[in-house]
């Protein structure tokens, strides 16, 4: 197992050198589609015209500064996955959650299964466990958009790599008077750059707009930079709302594809990342499954189906099933 292991670990490595993983995309996978979008549909509503800035520790704010000057911050304020369960089959809770830890599947007498996953980086490792399993039917995310008030939420600083840069971010913008000195309460923050009181208060049309040409100017340049803003989250209103679907096990028994586990259609890196989970023993296969990562047609799935699913990634000539 352990030699396993160490080869499904170079032959994902070799494949990371020339594409790398995204986070799932919830608007592109299969299932309907309801309401309005998470926060990056939001966002993207304001159009490429628009600023936008995404923070906090799994990016779920975002800063939209419109080229008007009109500014405004959203934040995903509630996160949580739905599982449909069909009845008729045993749903191991013990063994799922000891796979997804430090996440857990949860039983509600009233809503029936759910889990949290709020960091999109490991949706993927949860969501792949959670459909290598028959007795769940259907995965839904929910997430609800908040605004939050104009008059709420400051541009408190500028942080930089390097102390350099932010001295050449002082004299890019003389306009917004920057300052290495932070405001009275304020902590020093290394490698920072500090808005006067006078831009403070961002709701105003005439500081959004000095702002927007800013950043606008300052993602141009190449200078790597993190806003430091300030909000009052309790005063926000709900945006938007939606609720998706990201798996139906339906879908997957219908899908045409060889190795496209979460049957959007295409073959990728997920897929190989969801075949090396199986083939290391860290997730569960119904049949239907491991006979669709067949990937060379011997009538088995191992270790060689994921070589093979490799070439056929990179580009070179092979073919699926």
């Amino acid at each position: 197992m352990k030699k396993l292991r160490k080869l499904l670990s170079l032959s994902t490595a070799l494949l990371l050198t020339t594409a790398s993983v995204t986070s799932l995309n919830v608007s592109a996978v299969i299932g309907e589609e309801y309401d309005k979008g998470t926060i990056e549909t939001v966002v993207n509503s304001f159009g490429e015209d628009a600023f936008a800035y995404y923070y906090g520790i799994t990016e779920t704010h975002a800063l939209v500064i419109d080229d008007d000057g009109s500014a405004h911050v959203f934040y995903e304020q509630y996160y949580n996955t739905f599982l449909t369960v069909d009845n008729s089959k045993k749903l191991p809770i013990d063994e799922i959650n000891e796979k997804i830890a430090p996440y857990y599947v949860r039983h509600n007498s009233d809503n029936g299964y759910t889990v949290k996953v709020p960091s999109k980086e490991d949706q993927e490792m949860v969501y792949g466990v959670l459909k290598s399993y028959d007795a769940i039917t259907s995965i839904d995310e929910k997430v609800e958009v908040r605004k939050v008030g104009d008059s709420h939420w400051t541009c408190i600083r500028m942080s930089f790599d390097t102390d350099a840069d932010a001295n050449k971010a002082i004299e890019m913008f003389p306009e917004l008077q920057l300052s290495k000195v932070p405001p009275m309460n304020k902590k020093y923050i290394q490698n920072s750059v500090y808005f006067p009181e006078s831009l403070s208060e961002t709701s105003k049309k005439e500081s959004g707009k000095t702002i927007y040409d800013a950043m606008k100017k300052l993602s141009a340049s190449g200078l790597k930079y993190r806003l430091g803003i300030g909000e009052r989250l309790s005063v926000g209103e709900q945006y938007s709302s939606g609720l998706f679907n990201i798996y139906t096990a339906e879908a997957v028994k219908s899908s045409e594809f060889f190795a496209d586990f979460d049957s959007n259609g295409k073959v990728e890196l997920t897929d190989l990342t969801a075949l090396s989970l199986y083939l290391i023993g860290d997730v569960n296969w119904n049949d239907e499954q491991v006979n669709n990562f067949d990937c060379n047609a011997d009538g088995k799935t191992d270790i060689a189906d994921l070589a093979h699913l490799k070439q056929y990634i990179m580009g070179e000539d092979v073919k699926l099933g």
